[in-house]
């Protein structure tokens, strides 16, 4: 890792009160924090000029967390991208144009 700020981490929690209110709570920030993400992605790729028609894969992902993926197949359902390498290399990717740090602040 050459930039540890821009890199992402995983947490797995083995045994833990998944119905405590604190929790509930420290969740709930990073769920907010994912869906201003979302919204930053759009605006970035609409500044750069690729306008998404299609948005149902915002409405399809439910309740789950929508990620890069999620936009790059769509890029791909849209034709803007031949496949999801290149919507990731064009749009996506860490310093390409709808780029985002994943980090919630916290």
């Amino acid at each position: 890792m050459s930039d540890p700020t821009r890199s992402g981490i995983h947490i797995l929690g083995y045994c833990i009160n998944y119905k405590s209110e604190e929790l509930k709570s420290v969740l709930s920030v990073f769920k907010k924090a994912r869906h201003q993400r979302v919204i930053k992605i759009l605006e970035k790729l609409k500044q750069n000029g690729i306008e998404l028609k299609d948005k149902s894969f915002l409405e399809n992902a439910g309740n789950k967390a929508i990620g890069r993926l999620h936009f790059a197949k769509a890029l791909v359902a849209e034709n803007i991208a031949e496949s999801i390498q290149q919507a990731f290399q064009r749009c996506l990717a860490q310093n390409r144009p709808a780029s985002m740090c994943t980090t919630t602040g916290m």
